[in-house]
């Protein structure tokens, strides 16, 4: 008896922890699913930002005064009275906010962070496992060294926060995806090893980063080369203009005036007879300019979409390409048949995904590569973002889900309606007080600063040659300053590409005269400045912001 009564016990006792196992597994499961599940960030008719999932429900109410994406990390930062902090899925605030600026937690298990005007590090936890004393701070992503700035000079950190390299360079950029980095040293170019020996001596005017390639531009006496990373040229400083080496192993070049292309031995392969040339990226043809008009060529040289296009866009990885004619951008395909007719004020890169953003009468809407129109071109400000599409009009902030199309987070025909009715009674006003007060002076100087927000920059200074962009939209002189044309829409682009570190602070200009036109030569008003990249997303809009005096405002997508 005592036996069977055990024997019942045990069995009893192994169900009811089984059953508590199978529980917890479950619970585990929801747990994971419901961590893992993506949440977006939006804003309520009060500006306040909160998170909603793809179906709308909001998981965290809106509180903020600004919402980061967490763009598939488990932390996401927040800005509140001026300060960033981090928040989780759950809407718990992990990190009080507390410092002046700070980085995403996407890809890197330390941030830097800003708190009493110094730069250093924290973790997930919050606690800070660099304490605050530098000038400059780089990010951890994808990179066990990162730079540093003190007293004035750049070095290197590791993760336990020691002095890696010495603080004694003018400059320093990252080591991310190579074994060694470039350095300014006394106004020459070079780079290091991570053990913080010179790898190559600082002689150059000017050097790229290698990122994942073997070999890089440099600049020397006014001339581009290349060289590998052992520090051999490669190929002699000997053209005017030169970019990176594709996927096709050829590169663009200027020689006496023309463009052609060269391969890794810096043999000619295309002879140098275009009025510009682009790389061919990760496309088998690549945009080039004859007798004003852009068209596509194949790597042997052979035209393969004929010239006829006032200017283009790079096919990158994608199919059809963006075609600019008769002040329109549409799109065309390999074979050179319109597939999108051109229509649109602005237009973009399809990359690898199946939609676009375009511009149309000011507004910016996305297509797919049927041309088919998914969202009006209605808002201000749109972009993709793995699932949804963000749009934003006026300060309002929600998405579009990729999916069925459906507008998440508001109903924009009544934020339609409530725009306009705030724009007839702000024109309302306006028109009050312009006949009731005196005339104004034409005289350019006195007038007051334009009212709209945003304008295209009109030029900066890059450190980096950039990728996918024509000729049209930007003018290279030797200085590498790249000006925009000033008729070509409202916003500028920055492409990254697998070689290119793109961060860093930029120097930039613009002008305008009284009735908002840039000028070449200005005589009513020039903002100038700096902004700065940091490098963690794929490209960037540049807006010049008259709300804030000239200022710039930079969007990562």
């Amino acid at each position: 008896m005592i036996k069977r009564i055990s024997k019942f016990i045990i069995n009893k006792t192994i169900k009811a922890i089984s059953g508590l196992i199978f529980i917890s597994i479950l619970m585990f499961v929801f747990s994971c699913n419901n961590t893992s599940k993506e949440i977006y960030p939006f804003n309520d008719e009060n500006y306040r930002y909160g998170y909603m999932d793809i179906d709308g429900n909001i998981i965290i109410e809106p509180q903020f005064d600004y919402a980061f994406s967490f763009r598939e990390a488990d932390l996401a930062r927040i800005k509140q009275n001026e300060k960033y902090g981090y928040i989780n899925k759950q809407g718990q605030i992990v990190i009080q906010p507390q410092f002046e600026e700070a980085g995403d937690f996407r890809e890197a298990d330390l941030v830097p962070i800003k708190q009493n005007g110094k730069y250093g590090y924290i973790n997930k936890q919050g606690q800070i496992v660099i304490q605050p004393q530098f000038e400059e701070a780089d990010d951890f992503r994808e990179a066990d060294l990162v730079p540093i700035k003190q007293n004035g000079k750049y070095g290197y950190i590791n993760k336990q926060g020691q002095i890696a390299i010495q603080p004694q360079f003018d400059r320093a950029y990252s080591f991310r995806e190579a074994d060694v980095a470039l350095i300014i040293q006394n106004g020459k170019y070079g780079y290091i090893n991570k053990q913080g020996q010179i790898a190559i001596q600082p002689q150059f005017d000017r050097a790229y980063s290698f990122g994942e390639a073997d070999v890089t531009l440099i600049i020397q006496n006014g001339k581009y080369g290349y060289i590998s990373k052992q520090g051999q040229i490669v190929i002699q400083p000997q053209f005017d203009d030169a970019s990176y080496f594709g996927s096709t192993g050829l590169a663009p070049i200027k020689q006496n005036g023309k463009y052609g292309y060269i391969n890794k031995q810096g043999q000619i392969v295309i002879q140098p007879q275009f009025e510009s040339a682009s790389p061919f990226g990760e496309s088998d043809i690549a945009p080039i300019k004859q007798n004003g008009k852009y068209g596509f060529i194949n790597k042997q040289g052979v035209i393969v979409i004929k010239p006829q296009f006032e200017s283009t866009l790079s096919f990158g990885a994608a199919d059809i390409a963006a075609i600019k004619q008769n002040g329109k951008w549409g799109y065309v395909n390999k074979q050179g048949e319109i597939i999108i007719q051109p229509q649109f004020d602005d237009a973009g890169w399809f990359r690898e995904a199946d939609l676009v953003r375009i511009r149309q009468n000011g507004k910016w809407g996305i297509i797919n590569k049927q041309g088919q129109v998914v969202i009006q071109p209605q808002f201000d400000d749109t972009w993709l973002d793995g699932a949804v599409i963000y749009v934003r009009y006026g300060k309002r902030l929600s998405f579009v889900r990729k999916d069925n199309k459906e507008f998440v987070g508001f109903n924009f025909n009544d934020l339609n309606a409530e725009q306009q009715k705030q724009e007839n009674k702000q024109a309302s006003k306006k028109t009050k007080r312009s006949t009731s007060s005196k005339p104004k002076s034409s005289n350019a100087n006195s007038q007051n600063a334009p009212k709209q927000k945003y304008k295209q920059f009109a030029s900066f200074e890059f450190s980096i040659p950039l990728v996918g962009i024509s000729d049209e939209k930007l003018s290279v002189n030797s200085t590498r300053q790249h000006k925009v044309d000033v008729n070509d829409g409202n916003s500028g682009y920055i492409s990254s590409g697998a070689m290119d570190d793109i961060r860093g602070t930029y120097q930039f200009t613009w002008t305008f005269d009284a009735n908002n036109n840039f000028l070449t030569n200005p005589d009513y008003k020039t903002y100038s400045g700096t902004f700065s990249i940091d490098g963690l997303y794929d490209s960037y809009t540049i807006y010049l912001n008259y709300g804030c005096d000239g200022c710039i405002e930079v969007k990562g997508y």
